[in-house]
């Protein structure tokens, strides 16, 4: 998969990217795979390099995101790779690269990302 530069006819080549995607993935849980890789806006990060998940650039957590945000699709690609990766930077004896391409889409990375949904805070309890 091509990550386009923020150019005019990279944006093209970047919405036909999507379109053929979508058209060829339509059964997808809602992002990318090892076997189909969601394509990423152009002038965005790569994946698994700290970028933010919402906007695909690196900010400090809590800050205003720095551009426009990415479509959903491409914001679950980007939290499973970026999990696949932190992973198995923990669990290797030895630093891998950071420059994986595909990820698995199995169910527990899935289950992972139900808690994004979640409502955060203590419910009803004391504001503490």
């Amino acid at each position: 998969m091509v990550h386009y530069p923020d150019t005019p006819d990279g944006q093209v080549a970047y919405q036909a990217q999507v379109l053929a995607w979508k058209t060829t993935n339509p059964h997808k849980y809602k992002g990318g795979d090892e076997y189909a890789p969601y394509p990423l806006t152009p002038g965005t990060l790569p994946v698994g390099v700290g970028e933010c998940h919402t906007c695909g650039l690196r900010h400090p957590m809590g800050t205003p995101h720095l551009r426009t945000i990415v479509d959903t699709f491409e914001t679950n690609y980007r939290r499973i790779a970026g999990h696949i990766i932190r992973t198995s930077r923990n669990e290797a004896p030895a630093p891998k690269p950071a420059n994986v391409q595909y990820v698995a889409a199995a169910p527990e990375y899935l289950a992972y990302l139900s808690h994004y949904d979640e409502e955060q805070g203590n419910g009803d309890g004391p504001a503490v």
